[in-house]
């Protein structure tokens, strides 16, 4: 069993859990949305390609939440490595048409969650380590 000081705060596990839950939902249960939001299309591929990262993002959120240690917040980040490459051959797949698109938006919110995620990840794992008696 693990002693409760190498646990995560519960404030810690709702701030990263709850976002990657309700995104996983959303992009399972709207994956016509998700996926047009995303720039996958509305086809079947693109529903498809929404379910399936809903149910990765559901289970990550699980997994968090059930182990609950500084170490268990890497998932996050394991799942920015997975979108970022996605992201990216759709964004190189994707006609050079000005202005903004869905994916342009979900590159550049990727990003940005990937900053949020290693900054956590790595601030709660020195606090775990600052702790610790040597």
């Amino acid at each position: 069993m693990r002693r409760s000081a190498d646990r995560l705060p519960t404030r810690s596990v709702v701030l990263l859990g709850l976002p990657t839950a309700v995104l996983g939902l959303l992009l399972v249960l709207l994956p016509g949305w998700s996926a047009d939001a995303l720039g996958f299309g509305r086809g079947h591929g693109g529903r498809r390609t929404a379910r399936l990262l809903g149910v990765r993002e559901l289970v990550a959120t699980a997994v968090f939440a059930r182990r609950r240690t500084p170490g268990s917040s890497w998932v996050f980040v394991a799942q920015d490595a997975m979108d970022l490459p996605l992201l990216l051959a759709l964004l190189g797949r994707q006609r050079r048409t000005p202005g903004s698109s869905p994916v342009r938006r979900a590159v550049l919110l990727c990003l940005l969650l990937t900053v949020v995620d290693v900054t956590s990840a790595l601030r709660h794992r020195r606090g775990v380590t600052a702790r610790r008696p040597r």
